[in-house]
This record gives structure tokens, C-alpha cells and sequence, in this order.
């Protein structure tokens, strides 16, 4: 897959693990990324991911698809890392870090939230989206301030800049016109389902989990723009037409900026007596949140908004239903059996679930995108590599 001549070495990739590491989205959409370079062949590209030696255990899943190089540069006050960001601080540079970056001769940092140059060093940064400039209520005045300052930071720093869907591009464009040249668009495949083809048990995980019978399955983690509440409330307007259905939520339940907001969920479920309509599960492994999508009669994505939704590339690869909130990013993917409706419309939401339903199926539907996996697995990897060789040749 190398581009004009068979490079003689190949071009030495580092990652900064540290920013990822509570985001369960950015860590799958990384380990997608290293997975589909890994079925391609590895592109002429080997990566490095460089994390603190506290970070074994989180970032273990990624040691078949890169070289791991732990160092307490990267542990939260240690030694090193308090020196380190004093030299950030009044020098405005990076000392450690470029000894070790040298120690293993990186010629590329990408994905790594670099906001200073680096000597001798090219630097691809990734601006997963732009959601403090459409909902700021979601969103402090510091945590507004902090994003506006990396995200100008990486700006200045990156030599390129991937953004992951043209809804990101026409917000970059309004607010950062004047880097526009150095962004590049690379739209992410889910390529682990294809991983993960024996799917658990459907019977262990009914009794794991005390599941009953058919269900929709929302696994999103309970961040307030994430918009749970829409589907409690059309679960409501079921209910009062003696319609009962089962949900189940899957995802981290700790939202930092609404430490509340799965108290109020919670709550609401509660009133409304939709105990039985109702399972949270909280933070699942990977193998059975597949196993979940995919024995589901549909996967649930009521997003106020996404950068690149995971959820639907995930559903596209199993070739799953889908019901959507119909905002640009959700179109602009486009998945197959989606099925669309406004994320304040739990009565439009309501009608699908019905029918959906009523039908029962949960079989998986043999689509185009599911059939094409690897290809667009190798696509996926293919263009990844278009960006970083533009900073080699």
C-alpha cells in the first residue's frame, strides 16, 4: 500500500497517551486507527505510544498494535513531569520530552495534543469537534477558555490538522479560516467488530445482566449532549399507551461538567415508573457492548451532537438498525437501516420505537457497508497514511 517507491525505512510514529485515557470514544477511535494500519499491512509505518508507567493496565489492549514506552515523564507529578511543565511554562519548550522522543528517533507526533513546537519534529494533531461553539451551556467558562486555547495552540503547532467530517471543516472554516491549508479530512471506519465475529452468548448475557426478552440498546456514555432524557420521555409516551419497550444504556457514567446528570435520569425513571422499560449497565467491556449491539433490535443514537459518531460506523460494520438524531454529522454519515428523527421530538422517537418493535427482528441485515468491511478497513488506513507520508516526501 506504499505510495510511488518502497520507502528503504519506515517512518517512525509517536502517540502522547495521556489525554485519552478517561474518554472511552477517543481511546476506541485510536485503537481503530492502529487496528486498521495493523490489517493493512502496516502501511511502511511503525507507531510508539508513549504513556506514564501508572497506565499499564489502560492502554495493555494496544501492545499487539504498537511498541508501548512507558515513562514517568507522563505520570501526574512525578519528578519529571513537574520539571517538565516548568519548562513548558517559562521557556515556552519541551526538554524531556524531546530527549525521549529523539531516544527513540520519532519523526512524527500525531494525535498527541502537542501546543509547542518541537525541534526537528513533525507534529499531526486530531480536533475531534467543535461542540463548545454550539452548545456552551454544556460547557464552563474556564473549560470554553481551556478548548479555545488548545484547539488555537494545535492550530499554530500542527504542520497538519485531521478533522474527522466535513461538519467539523465548516466550523473550522468560520472560526480558524486562517489554517484551513493544513487540515485534512479522515472520516473513521469501526474496524474491531470485525474482531469480535463470535459474539458472547446472547443466553450469558440475558442472565448476566437480567435481561428479558427483545430490546434497543444506547451505547453512549452519559455526557449531557448526549441527550438520554429524549428517549426516556418517549418511552413515557409509550407507556401511557400501554405500550412497554426495553432500553438498555451502556457508557461511563460519570459526567464531569453535570456530576447530576445521571441522578436525573435516574429520577425521571423513577416518577415515571419506567423501571421495567429501564436497565443502566455502566461501563461494559468491548466484546459484550458488540455482543449487546448486536443481538439489539436497534442501536440508539439521540446525540444533540458528534464529531464523527462511533455508534453509527460501529453499526454500519454489523450491519445493525439504527435510529438517529437527524443532526448534519449523523446525514453526513449515512448509514444503512438508519431510521432519522429530531433529538427534541421524544413523540417522533416514540413512533419508531413502536413500529420497530412491532416487528421484533434483531437479526443483523446484510449491507453494503458490512460486506465491505475490509475494504473500507484498508481505505480507512490508506488515507491515514496519504497524510503522514505528506510530511515525509
Amino acid at each position: 500500500m506504499q505510495t510511488g517507491s518502497e520507502m528503504k525505512s519506515k517512518v517512525r510514529l509517536g502517540i502522547i497517551f495521556t489525554h485519552l485515557n478517561n474518554w472511552t470514544g477517543g481511546s476506541n477511535y485510536l485503537e481503530n486507527l492502529l487496528y486498521s494500519i495493523s490489517e493493512s499491512g502496516g502501511l511502511g509505518i511503525d507507531i510508539f505510544i508513549f504513556t506514564g508507567k501508572n497506565n499499564r493496565k489502560v492502554i495493555e489492549r494496544f501492545a499487539p498494535l504498537s511498541t508501548l514506552i512507558f515513562d514517568s515523564l507522563f505520570d501526574r507529578r512525578s519528578f519529571f513531569w513537574i520539571v517538565e511543565k516548568l519548562f513548558v511554562k517559562f521557556f515556552k519548550r519541551h526538554f524531556f520530552l524531546t530527549l525521549l522522543l529523539r531516544r527513540y528517533k520519532i519523526q512524527i507526533l500525531t494525535h498527541s495534543e502537542i501546543h509547542i513546537k518541537i525541534q526537528g519534529m513533525k507534529i499531526i494533531n486530531w480536533i475531534p469537534d467543535f461542540q463548545h461553539l454550539h452548545y456552551p451551556e454544556y460547557f464552563s467558562k474556564k473549560e470554553i477558555q481551556q478548548r479555545e486555547k488548545m484547539i488555537k495552540g494545535v492550530c499554530s503547532t500542527s504542520d497538519l490538522i485531521i478533522l474527522s467530517s466535513n461538519s467539523s471543516l465548516q466550523d473550522f472554516q468560520i472560526h480558524h479560516m486562517e489554517f484551513s491549508r493544513k487540515v485534512r479530512i479522515l472520516k473513521f471506519t469501526s474496524c474491531l467488530p470485525s474482531r469480535y465475529n463470535e459474539p458472547v452468548n446472547i443466553e450469558y448475557l440475558k442472565d448476566r445482566f437480567n435481561i428479558a426478552g427483545k430490546y434497543f440498546f444506547v451505547p453512549n456514555q452519559f455526557w449531557k449532549h448526549k441527550n438520554h432524557k429524549v428517549i426516556l420521555e418517549a418511552l413515557t409516551i409509550l407507556k401511557s399507551n400501554n405500550k412497554d419497550v426495553m432500553v438498555i444504556f451502556s457508557g461511563n457514567m460519570n459526567d464531569t461538567r453535570d456530576p447530576d446528570y445521571l441522578k436525573e435520569l435516574v429520577m425521571y425513571v423513577n416518577t415515571h415508573s419506567l423501571q421495567n422499560s429501564v436497565k443502566f449497565l455502566g461501563l461494559l467491556e468491548y466484546r459484550d457492548v458488540v455482543s449487546l449491539m448486536k443481538y439489539s433490535i436497534a442501536v440508539i443514537n439521540p446525540s444533540f451532537f458528534e464529531g464523527w459518531s462511533t455508534t453509527v460506523e460501529e453499526c454500519k460494520s454489523l450491519g445493525k438498525n439504527i435510529i438517529l438524531s437527524n443532526i448534519n454529522t449523523h446525514l453526513e454519515q449515512s448509514p444503512e437501516h438508519s431510521f432519522y428523527f429530531n433529538p427534541d421530538d421524544p413523540d417522533e422517537l416514540a413512533n419508531i420505537l413502536s413500529t420497530l418493535w412491532a416487528e421484533g427482528s434483531v437479526l443483523s441485515y446484510s449491507n453494503t457497508d458490512g460486506k465491505n468491511l475490509k475494504k473500507r478497513i484498508i481505505d480507512f488506513a490508506s488515507n491515514y497514511q496519504k497524510i503522514v507520508f505528506e510530511l515525509i516526501n
